[in-house]
């Protein structure tokens, strides 16, 4: 009986280490609420690599969402696809100013602020 309790008191302190060490390491990488590498919408940026999209986007099934640094500042972004595989491979361009685009042709979200044509493609920017 004493060897069971042993046991069950080790496999009990072990767990509350676990949870114990998992929350601090939680914690440390977490910065006002955003997981550090995930900048904040609206941060400044030179480059897209200086932007990362915030998690509730990247759960979202709407559309494969990617941020992008336009006019030096991180947004959340939905690009719409090419018409074919062929104009994906070729990287042809979809769109040559903003009035070739009709975002709401390939996004639903009723969270667009705006469609633009970023580097001849038509893109929905849902977050500034």
């Amino acid at each position: 009986m004493k060897n069971k309790w042993l046991f069950f008191g080790s496999i009990l302190v072990a767990l509350t280490i676990l949870v114990i060490v998992g929350i601090v390491s939680y914690n440390s990488g977490y910065t006002r609420g955003y997981r550090e590498g995930f900048s904040k919408v609206s941060e400044s940026c030179v480059v897209d690599t200086d932007c990362k999209t915030p998690a509730n986007y990247l759960i979202r099934s709407s559309c494969p969402f990617e941020s992008k640094c336009i006019e030096n500042r991180c947004n959340v972004v939905c690009t719409g696809p090419y018409k074919t595989k062929e104009d994906e491979l070729n990287k042809t361009p979809q769109c040559n100013k903003n009035t070739d685009c009709n975002c709401k042709s390939f996004y639903a979200g009723n969270d667009i602020i705006n469609c633009s044509c970023l580097n001849g493609l038509c893109t929905a920017i849902v977050s500034e």
